[in-house]
């Protein structure tokens, strides 16, 4: 199925993504079997051509990322993670959310918050869009890494209610309540 999608061969619906200069060739069997979001839009779009010969116009996506959506569709066709990293795993997310592709949910809320190039930016950006578990999973990363977390350049870039939420947290792993002092005067 990899290959359906790297060559587009049969490809009934494409998509064009981001700022429309990225086209997708798929399928709207495989999209309609993993997702339930596919399968309505596509069911709603057949019933409102149904009788017509208008041609088929290219779904617009404009609120995902071109590699998040590419990322999405790796999964979908093949249960492909490699696209998955720590730059994109909350765009993921996003995008698996949207589409309700609930297998690339669970791979991006358990993903290794170590990977991610900044856990503080994506705890807050978890947060103001309603990802929970993401942001608890990078809390609690936060918690078990504090020693080393709170001499990073990234805590001194964090806001200052970011700041409140992690000195709030009783289970921050240092050495001594010095090490905390430091952190916040650094801040």
């Amino acid at each position: 199925m990899k290959r359906l999608l790297g060559t587009g061969d049969g490809a009934d619906v494409h998509f064009l993504v981001g700022q429309g200069d990225e086209k997708e060739a798929t399928h709207k069997l495989i999209l309609g079997t993993a997702s339930d979001v596919f399968e309505t839009r596509f069911r709603v779009d057949a019933e409102t051509a149904a009788g017509t010969a208008k041609k088929v116009e290219p779904v617009v996506i404009t609120d995902v990322k071109v590699g998040a959506f590419k990322t999405m569709l790796a999964f979908i066709y093949a249960d492909d993670l490699r696209g998955l990293n720590g730059n994109n795993a909350l765009d993921v997310l996003c995008a698996a959310n949207k589409y309700a592709v609930a297998g690339l949910i669970k791979a991006c809320v358990d993903f290794p918050k170590a990977k991610l190039s900044n856990v503080f930016v994506a705890y807050a950006q978890a947060r103001c869009i309603g990802e929970k578990d993401f942001a608890r999973g990078c809390l609690n990363y936060i918690e078990a890494n504090a020693a080393n977390l709170l001499l990073s350049k990234a805590f001194l870039q964090i806001s200052q209610h970011l700041l409140c939420v992690v000195l709030d947290r009783d289970r921050l792993f240092v050495c001594g309540e010095i090490a905390i002092w430091n952190a916040v005067n650094n801040f």
